[in-house]
């Protein structure tokens, strides 16, 4: 028998209402002396998983497995909600997302247009092979801050 991991858990209803809240997000981001706690597990859905860890000064958004319609705009309202924080940078770490589509796309430009509006810097962090060459095609490559920290 295999011991279920203790940090990682199926997103509830209550946990995506909650996610999708523009208040808790707001409150999640300007708890305490501007160093907010990880969110304790990431949020699992169905083709991929999201964590989201607020900084001193930026939040990161972690996305593994597959980023497509099914999810998408969960994930969109994700990042434009950590826009609305009072972080001065969003990074969207994508080491782990191993395929994207044009749902995908919809997803990070919302967030970055969500950035801009606010005036906070957005970043595309270590992505992989597969989704540099969809931002490149996309003509996303070159009107985003991709940073490779290899």
């Amino acid at each position: 028998m295999i011991a279920p991991l203790p940090a990682v858990r199926t997103c509830t209803a209550a946990d995506f209402a909650r996610t999708l809240s523009p208040v808790w997000v707001k409150t999640l981001l300007s708890r305490g002396n501007g160093m907010l706690p990880d969110i304790s597990s990431p949020l699992i859905f169905s083709s991929c998983t999201v964590r989201v860890t607020p900084g001193p000064t930026d939040v990161v958004i972690a996305i593994v497995g597959e980023l497509d319609m099914a999810d998408a705009d969960k994930v969109a309202k994700i990042l434009v909600d950590a826009a609305d924080g009072d972080r001065a940078t969003v990074s969207l770490e994508l080491s782990g997302l191993t395929f994207a589509d044009s749902s995908a796309v919809k997803a990070i430009v919302l967030g970055a247009q969500a950035a801009a509006r606010r005036g906070l810097a957005y970043e595309l962090v270590n992505p992989t092979a597969r989704v540099q060459r969809l931002l490149e095609v996309t003509g996303l490559a070159g009107t985003m801050t991709i940073v490779n920290s290899d």
